[in-house]
């Protein structure tokens, strides 16, 4: 029998063809959707034109968004489907399944079918497939059938039973999956000759819910007694589990073989994995297991969406999906080593009397049995995942040095950029900062100049050119302690802990809703308001702050997950919210790391940052205790996490858990941390043309101790302790000229450079190097 409602699209499929907007020339191919419902959830077999084309969905402008042919609007986030403007109420629809639907030839036009598992608009929910029922729905179902006097004597019968087998030892015959099938068995047969399917509203899903709900409802009761034996007699196997996962807990996603563009930070799946093993009854348990999986397949279509890479190019197959899972399980591992798997899966496979064969919860725990036969089955002799580790070379002496600086300063500044010419300032100054060619200087007394492009307000006062050539004061700040410049927003400081922010909004960068794009003069970020901030930072759209106290804040852009916490609504990422993380870390030992403004490394005192920093779409925090945290886009490596995995919560770097960071920042592709001996250690790539990407932090090869760092977009510039400076990445615009060295393209090794004078002060962006150095007298 044909689905109503694909009987009544094939019915109207031309008409509805004819309303699909065509591209001017003709040539494009339209790549449209039309939303199956299941049978189940309609409420009725008649479907009007009216509701063909509000399930026909065709491509709007936006990337993942659709308009149905009624003018309604959607939007697809993995394997969901959202409802927005023009429904009479929003509404969250899973896709199960997806097909091509075949067309003419000639036709610009291509048609996939999505099965969904209700309307997008009226009908009643019911489950994603007929043999799955969660807890609340067998509740209800029980409780409906129980209010017949015909069906309320055979639970009696099932109470009394389970009275009586409590008595028992767990190990006893009567509580194995033979004796409880066939009591099982024996209700429900029972209740069909009383009458009780007949309660059922869909004739042919009566006998499996019934079936379902009957399980459940025994197996809820004696949970705990199975579990305990299961236990028990899966002990070997457990041990052998838990001897595995020792193995892997620091594996990445690539020891998995997990491709690049399918890795991601599992957190959802783990939170539904560590949630089936609370849960009491087998078929209850595999529906969280199931959402782990397709917690995973959401991430992982995410991910492709947030880079535009093609979805259409990627495909996951059931090798794919294994490997995902035995990843998943080690890395649940990591927070519960005593993980119960073995008797889960026995639990499962032994006490779901209801087949699931085809169901997607079969496919679920043949999945789960396959990844615990290859843990138990894991080769003794295979290399085992250290601990990621960071060996620091000694410094190389052997690269060129330079003369003797003249001794004879003055006391005046300049200001030298690289690619223009050197101007003089008379006041000190305290600080300086550069982004996408535009640059800023703080004066001691506290005063900011910035100078360059500005476009899109970013220099915080009116102009009547996009070049301004010279510093200008912004006279909507004062008493500055520290400046961060974004792509096209800056951020400042003052001693007050006020944040001021102005420029670009678009994403809201500047800590208010984008209704406001542009902000010429600097404004205070009220949000933040009653939080005395001590330091910012600025990636290309987001905004990091840092309190005296040591909380961190973010806010703008959070498409790569680069706030560190979970946004829906644009307004949530706009709005400066404090990020939920205890900034501490552990040694190598697993302890936690000392925290020398505690005295103490007590695992109840909380930890706190204490340096914050952001590349282009990724953050970055040094916590007290010295411990590195990364999160947001780790496509390259950037993160030094071992995998191209975006992260959303700042994640301690295990590789540096044996050094103390003192400075960190990153650019476009990398990240950059200077340590306490000096040494600098760099994760992803800084620039193209370089070697490829480390996915963990690796040092570079210096000639002496590092005593500043600055980092551009696609380039390093470091000073030595004795005031030599070096240049590495990128030099296409002559970011790394110091001094006129007249560089190839590309400094491939870091480089010493001549500078004829110290340097006082120095900042790198996307493009430039700003250096400040002391002047020569003039005699």
């Amino acid at each position: 029998m044909v689905q109503p409602f694909l009987r009544e699209f094939e019915a109207h499929l031309p008409a509805l063809l004819d309303r699909v907007p065509f591209d001017k020339d003709g040539t494009k191919i339209v790549k449209c959707l039309m939303c199956v419902p299941q049978s189940l959830s309609l409420l009725t077999s008649a479907i009007s034109v009216r509701d063909l084309e509000t399930h026909f969905l065709v491509p709007d402008a936006s990337m993942g968004q659709y308009r149905s042919l009624d003018g309604k609007c959607v939007a697809i986030a993995g394997v969901n489907i959202h409802t927005k403007t023009g429904f009479r109420a929003t509404r969250v629809v899973r896709i199960l399944m997806t097909e091509d639907y075949p067309l003419p030839s000639a036709t610009t036009i291509a048609l996939s079918l999505v099965h969904i598992n209700r309307p997008l608009e009226g009908g009643v929910a019911v489950p994603d497939d007929i043999g799955e029922m969660d807890m609340r729905t067998f509740r209800r179902y029980i409780a409906m059938i129980r209010a017949y006097p015909e069906s309320e004597a055979v639970f009696q019968s099932l109470d009394h039973f389970v009275r009586q087998v409590r008595v028992f030892p767990p190990s006893h015959p009567v509580l194995g999956p033979e004796s409880l099938q066939r009591v099982w068995r024996q209700s429900t047969n029972l209740l069909v000759e009383n009458g009780t399917l007949d309660l059922a509203p869909h004739t042919h899903q009566r006998s499996l819910q019934l079936d379902q709900a009957v399980e459940s409802y025994l197996l809820e009761q004696l949970h705990d007694a199975i579990m305990d034996h299961l236990r028990v007699s899966c002990a070997h196997d457990q041990h052998r589990l838990e001897a595995t996962w020792r193995d892997l807990r620091y594996a990445v996603p690539s020891d998995f073989n997990i491709r690049m563009e399918f890795q991601v930070d599992p957190v959802e799946a783990l939170m539904h994995l560590s949630s089936a093993m609370e849960q009491r009854t087998p078929l209850d348990m595999l529906l969280h297991l199931k959402r782990a999986m397709q917690a995973v397949q959401e991430a992982i279509h995410a991910r492709l969406l947030r880079h535009n890479w093609p979805l259409g190019a990627f495909h996951l197959s059931t090798d794919d999906v294994l490997d995902q899972l035995l990843f998943l399980l080690a890395q649940a591992a990591i927070e519960r080593p005593t993980f119960p798997l073995a008797a889960m899966v026995s639990y499962m496979d032994s006490y779901h009397f209801v087949p699931a064969t085809v169901s997607a919860i079969g496919f679920t725990i043949a999945n789960f049995q396959v990844a615990l036969e290859w843990c138990l089955q894991r080769n003794e002799a295979s290399p085992v995942s250290p601990r990621p580790r960071v060996d620091l070379p000694p410094f190389e002496p052997s690269l060129p040095t330079i003369d003797h600086f003249d001794s004879s300063l003055s006391t005046t500044e300049d200001v030298f950029v690289t690619g223009a010419d050197a101007f003089n300032v008379a006041e000190p100054i305290y600080a300086v900062a550069c982004g996408h060619r535009y640059f800023a200087v703080v004066a001691e007394s506290g005063m900011l100049s910035t100078w360059g492009d500005a476009y899109g307000g970013r220099l915080g006062y009116p102009h009547t050119s996009n070049r301004v050539l010279a510093p200008q004061r912004v006279v909507g700040v004062a008493k500055v302690l520290q400046v961060a410049c974004g792509a096209f927003h800056m951020l400042a400081c003052d001693v007050n802990g006020h944040v001021h922010a102005w420029g670009t909004n678009s994403n809201g960068q500047l800590g208010w809703p984008s209704t406001a794009t542009v902000v010429v003069t600097p404004e205070v970020v009220i949000a933040l308001r009653g939080t005395y901030i001590s330091a910012v930072a600025c990636g290309d759209a987001h905004s990091l702050a840092l309190s005296s106290t040591g909380n961190v804040y973010s806010w703008g852009s959070n498409r790569f997950l680069q706030l560190g916490r979970h946004t829906i609504l644009d307004d949530d990422a706009a709005r400066p919210e404090r990020i939920d993380a205890n900034w501490a870390g552990t040694t190598a030992a697993g302890t936690r790391r000392l925290d020398p403004s505690v005295g103490d490394a007590s695992p109840t005192e909380p930890g706190a940052a204490l340096r914050i920093a952001a590349g282009a779409h990724h953050s970055l925090a040094i916590a007290r205790d010295g411990t590195l945290f990364t999160w947001g886009c780790g496509v390259d490596g950037r993160l030094g996490l071992g995998s191209h995995a975006d992260t959303s919560r700042p994640t301690p770097v295990l590789s540096l858990s044996e050094t103390t960071p003192v400075d960190t920042g990153g650019g476009a592709t990398y990240s950059c941390v200077l340590l306490k001996s000096g040494h600098v250690v760099v994760a992803g790539v800084v620039a193209p043309d370089l070697p490829p990407p480390t996915l963990h932090f690796a040092p570079l090869v210096l000639p002496g101790p590092v005593r500043r760092a600055v980092f551009g977009e696609r380039h390093c510039v470091f000073v030595l302790a004795d005031d030599r400076v070096v240049v590495y990445g990128s030099n296409v615009h002559g970011q790394c000229d110091l001094g006129g060295a007249a560089l190839a393209t590309v400094v491939a090794t870091p480089t010493v450079v001549p500078v004829a004078r110290p340097i006082l002060h120095l900042a790198a962006g996307a493009s430039h190097t700003l250096v400040v150095q002391a002047g020569f007298s003039r005699r």
